[in-house]
């Protein structure tokens, strides 16, 4: 699906007249004017996501619960940050900032 903001647009005005008897029974003229707003839909600044519908369908990990291309890192044992086998990401060796 497309994810996108609503915006709504003035694309006229309806003017309803009437008349009416004033507290004194004379006739008043009251005009009251509404604008007619359009509820438009925009793309700008949003991506459309790609779902099972259009092809990107990957099967479902059974030890995490995402879907991947490929093996699931959690599953193969290996870092989802660098790759590598025999630690986890919070482990990362990548995560030490030099300072």
């Amino acid at each position: 699906g497309i994810s996108r903001p609503l915006n709504k647009v003035v694309t006229g005005t309806t003017v309803i007249i009437m008349t009416v008897m004033d507290q004194t029974g004379e006739e008043v003229v009251i005009t009251i004017a509404a604008a007619t707003t359009t509820t438009l839909a925009t793309t700008t600044g949003f991506q459309q996501s790609k779902g099972p519908s259009e092809g990107y369908s990957y099967p479902v990990c059974t030890t995490c619960g995402r879907r991947y291309p490929r093996e699931c890192p959690r599953a193969a044992g290996t870092c989802f940050k660098c790759g590598q086998t025999g630690h986890l990401q919070k482990d990362c060796k990548k995560n030490t900032a030099a300072s």
